[in-house]
């Protein structure tokens, strides 16, 4: 598949008479990683009614700056010059067939309109806003020894921005060179102090147990962990209500080296996912 660039970008989007559909994606996105190899299935189904390419975001900061690319996976539809139509986040495969398939449906409307916004997961932020890019410390549960899960790849990308990073899990006693604890409430006293946000790589429905540790571990302290983050595609309504009332911040459902990717380089604060402050006593 065509990777793009600024040298092949007007050759390859701006004289296509046909609709362009660009991912813009960055080696470190898990997410990123799991939208590719659906995408990239779809270029001999659509010949001649399409063109498919990719844009590496970090290698071509310039382009995914000047179409506004605020997170990834994002797919942006191309027609005439002009982004008409976008597909956010990562989608099964039935579903993106389903939105090209529109879109080429309605290359007409595609080429005369500005915008069309499909599948959108945008939503205005919470007061989560500072408390990613001014925490120091994160523990990660469920962060595993595998170098291709997604949780290893966030932990990497967060220790190479300078966190320190405390991996939980039970079954390992190092990961990325820093020691493993089987759960939080086993990290020592001393360093469980320092933890600001407890990122969280669990189903959705064991969620609960490891927010009443964090709760736990607040109690103690008094003032840490600051927040717990439930990762992209995990929420538990109930462990959120908890943790909040306790006095953390809850961030769920978002991608924690996506928003602090994108946050890092100045972009608008529009934030996938939801988050809401902790409920004030």
């Amino acid at each position: 598949m065509m990777d793009l660039s600024a040298a092949n970008w007007d050759k390859n989007v701006d004289e296509s008479s046909i609709p362009v559909f660009v991912e813009f994606w960055a080696p470190w996105c898990p997410f990123c990683r799991q939208l590719t190899p659906i995408f990239e299935k779809m270029p001999p189904d659509y010949s001649g009614r399409a063109v498919f390419a990719k844009l590496n975001v970090d290698d071509q900061p310039e382009i995914a700056a000047k179409f506004g690319v605020l997170t990834i996976p994002l797919i942006k539809v191309f027609c005439t010059q002009r982004s008409v139509a976008e597909s956010a986040g990562l989608v099964p495969e039935s579903k993106l067939r389903a939105f090209i398939e529109q879109v080429i449906k309605d290359t007409p409307a595609c080429v005369a309109n500005s915008s069309i916004l499909v599948n959108a997961k945008v939503s205005p932020p919470g007061s989560d806003q500072d408390v990613l890019m001014t925490s120091k410390v994160i523990a990660i549960v469920g962060l595993s020894k595998d170098p291709n899960k997604d949780s290893y790849s966030v932990a990497e990308y967060l220790k190479s921005r300078g966190y320190r990073i405390i991996p939980v899990n039970p079954t390992a006693t190092e990961i990325l060179g820093e020691k493993a604890y089987p759960s939080l409430i086993d990290i020592p006293e001393e360093l469980a102090g320092t933890i600001d946000i407890v990122d969280i790589f669990r189903p959705s429905d064991l969620v609960l147990p490891v927010v009443d540790q964090a709760i736990r571990l607040r109690q103690k302290s008094g003032t840490k962990p600051r927040a717990v983050w439930m990762q992209l595609g995990i929420e538990n309504p109930e462990a959120a209500a908890n943790a909040a009332k306790a006095g953390l911040m809850v961030t769920q459902n978002m991608c924690v080296a996506v928003e602090h990717r994108r946050r890092s380089l100045g972009h608008p604060s529009d934030v996938r996912g939801s988050a809401f402050p902790p409920v004030q006593s």
